[in-house]
């Protein structure tokens, strides 16, 4: 086919109306990552409803009305795109956590927000937290003692509020890791009742948890 030449006037106007090579990259990369984390979402619901190993690449693919190809191009196995959602999650959890930890100074304060963003994410992501919870045993051993590394960084965090507290007298004197383990064991026990139902309540099951915690459910006589 013949190469068609354009003057110098209709070169310039393309030139100065054609966005630069940089910015079609960056366009095409956001494209990508958005393909992607579609596709993670996709798999955590369909691996919450019918556990990881009654689900195939295909079946995430049908779901978004991709061909299986396409999925493989983001992830070589299942195996892959089962750790690409634990990573979210963890990074969620962890990122939030440290964010927390490094903006709110005081320990009470730290762990009440710790306790709230805990909770709010498990009612508003069940079927992650579920596949976080229930699907460890579905990862390679190596990925497992990965996973289980990050799970004690983030409950560190917690402990650390509680330790904190206690030091400068703010919390009763209780072992931190107990407190710590007491605290998320309950949170993460949600996952097992919350249901859709429960959407429009998050705000009030979050206080609720942080008041149960945080103040006790015996009331006090006041001095």
């Amino acid at each position: 086919m013949p190469r068609l030449v354009k003057n110098t006037a209709q070169e310039a106007a393309t030139e100065t109306s054609a966005p630069p090579a940089s910015k079609k990259g960056n366009v095409r990369s956001l494209k990508r990552l958005l393909v992607r984390e579609e596709i993670i979402k996709s798999a955590a619901t369909l691996f919450a409803e019918r556990g990881v190993r009654a689900v195939a690449l295909d079946e995430v693919a049908s779901t978004l009305g991709y061909t299986k190809s396409s999925v493989y191009y983001y992830f070589e196995s299942k195996d892959e795109l089962l750790w690409a959602v634990f990573n979210y999650i963890s990074g969620h959890f962890v990122g939030e956590a440290e964010r927390i930890a490094e903006s709110v100074p005081d320990p009470v304060d730290r762990l009440t927000s710790l306790i709230r963003m805990h909770v709010r994410f498990l009612a508003e992501h069940r079927e992650w937290a579920t596949v976080f919870y229930r699907d460890i045993q579905a990862l390679s051993e190596q990925r497992q003692k990965e996973v289980r590394g990050i799970i004690v960084k983030y409950d560190a965090i917690f402990r650390q509020a509680v330790s904190e507290g206690v030091t400068n007298g703010g919390m009763h004197p209780l072992a931190p890791d107990i407190v710590a383990n007491a605290v998320l064991g309950a949170c993460n026990w949600m996952v097992n009742w919350i249901s859709p139902r429960h959407q429009q309540n998050i705000e009030k099951i979050a206080d609720t948890y942080v008041s149960l915690f945080m103040n006790g459910i015996v009331k006090r006589p006041q001095a």
